[in-house]
């Protein structure tokens, strides 16, 4: 026999929000079975780094989904300033004869936050994305590990997103 246990608390507490700003946000849409082909792309963004000026291309958050029967989009989250290279990058280095479809939104903005045991506690992402939704703020992209929530808002959709989020979570004082 195992025993589970579940936490429930009238306000989820979490360690604090965190804010990200001058991001872009890359997404590609790729047939699967160029999966291979398009990582081999992304590892020799590697390659890249060699301007010291500029720092080395660090993603703050990556994400892959489903879009489709067979196709995949792979979504890269970044600093602004290397949008071009990225960009670049990808256009003359993917798999050729691929259909793709590629785009960068930018500026975007990221908040995150983590929490203590969110494994134990249902439904915080659900409470994160019905908030946001019933205040009508869109998001661009949402992730969801063991312990932490991470949403992607369009240009200024932080300043409405962060009231939201103080008032459904607790955090340290």
């Amino acid at each position: 026999m195992e025993t589970s246990a579940v936490y429930m608390e009238p306000r989820i507490k979490i360690y604090g929000l965190n804010e990200a700003f001058d991001l872009s946000f890359f997404e590609i849409e790729f047939n699967a079975s160029r999966m291979a082909e398009w990582g081999l792309c992304l590892m020799a963004l590697d390659d890249l780094n060699t301007d010291h000026d500029a720092g080395k291309i660090r993603f703050e958050w990556t994400l892959i989904q489903c879009v489709g029967h067979k196709t995949l989009r792979l979504g890269l989250l970044f600093k602004n300033r290397w949008s071009n290279a990225i960009l670049d990058h990808f256009q003359t280095h993917g798999p050729a004869g691929d259909e793709t479809s590629m785009r960068i939104t930018s500026p975007v903005e990221a908040l995150y936050f983590h929490g203590p045991h969110f494994s134990d506690r249902h439904g915080i992402a659900d409470a994160t994305l019905n908030a946001l939704k019933e205040h009508e703020i869109e998001i661009r992209g949402a992730g969801c590990s063991g312990a932490s929530v991470y949403l992607l808002f369009s240009e200024n959709g932080l300043k409405k997103a962060r009231p939201v989020m103080e008032a459904l979570f607790e955090t340290p004082a």
